[in-house]
């Protein structure tokens, strides 16, 4: 997870999810990479939710990270989970893609066009705030720990989208492409 720990992003669902998909893979751990200090109440909430949960061994808060660090902790992952409950085009969807992680995201703002179901991650509805649906996150996320090579295809076609997609010379053509639609357009 590496977004701003505030409830529109789905953190204490994600640590329930975790506790579930604990029961079944006890090694599975979260890293949570994102500042703490916007909503300092919700961030306490989640510490608390982890410290309930008895998962104090297996969740670490790791704050915000300088950009290389956090290249290091995607390349390290076996999934990037984003369960939000509103969203733009998230970047750490475009940054787990390009580090060749599937990525496990609910199906939020433009989430559903920048992940490919099944190919580049798993999406999933968009759930009631502010519980979530730990359940059903926590089933995704099992089914790519335990579908390594799966997981690993999704991986491979994600970085490729990525790298189709998001190269900032891409985005700057099709950005300069509808300025020009809409200069056309209104003329």
């Amino acid at each position: 997870f590496a977004v701003y720990v505030v409830p529109r992003k789905g953190v204490l669902p994600l640590i329930r999810a975790l506790r579930l998909v604990r029961d079944q893979i006890p090694e599975a751990h979260l890293r949570i990479a994102g500042s703490l200090a916007i909503n300092p109440a919700y961030a306490r909430a989640c510490q608390r939710c982890v410290r309930e949960l008895d998962l104090e061994d297996s969740v670490a808060f790791l704050g915000q990270l300088p950009q290389g660090q956090m290249l290091q902790e995607y390349a390290s992952c076996a999934t990037f989970v984003l369960p939000s409950f509103q969203e733009t085009a998230p970047v750490a969807i475009e940054q787990a893609m390009a580090a060749g992680v599937p990525s496990v995201a609910t199906r939020a703002g433009g989430i559903p066009w920048m992940l490919e179901e099944g190919l580049t991650g798993l999406t999933l509805p968009l759930p009631r705030f502010p519980e979530g649906d730990p359940v059903a996150l926590s089933q995704a996320i099992l089914r790519l720990l335990r579908d390594t090579e799966g997981a690993g295809r999704m991986g491979q076609r994600a970085n490729d989208e990525a790298d189709r997609r998001f190269r900032p010379e891409i985005v700057a053509r099709r950005t300069w492409e509808v300025y020009q639609q809409v200069i056309e357009a209104s003329r």
